[in-house]
């Protein structure tokens, strides 16, 4: 009969979809892998922002009281955007290379945090 095979068709997707979502993950994980996965998604995160916000601060570091001899004290990789000292004492600030700075570091944080999460690490449960 046509009608019974429209009727089990309805009958399959509703039992397809039986199983609460909470429990079903991204991709056929379950709850707890996808909550583990995104745990070292933001560890890696957090790990590569600093590392980022480091490498902005090691031309300071190497450079700090520069300004005392005619030289610039400078801060920011790989763009510099802030300069201080020079013949001329002056304060100098590049908002582009900060913007730019800032989006590298955010993209490089991001890219860390994806690396991170999917590394085949021999984790604990």
């Amino acid at each position: 009969m046509p009608g019974d095979t429209e009727m089990n068709a309805a009958n399959n997707r509703s039992q397809r979809t039986a199983s609460p979502p909470l429990l079903r993950g991204v991709g056929g994980q379950s709850a707890m892998q996808t909550s583990k996965t995104r745990r070292h998604f933001w560890i890696g995160v957090l790990t590569g922002w600093l590392l980022a916000v480091g490498w902005n601060l090691l031309p300071y570091l190497r450079t700090r009281g520069a300004y005392a001899h005619d030289d610039l004290e400078v801060i920011g990789f790989p763009f510099v955007f802030r300069a201080l000292g020079g013949f001329a004492y002056r304060l100098y600030v590049y908002w582009w290379a900060l913007l730019a700075d800032f989006l590298l570091a955010v993209l490089f944080a991001l890219a860390v945090g994806i690396m991170w999460s999917k590394l085949p690490a021999k984790r604990s449960a």
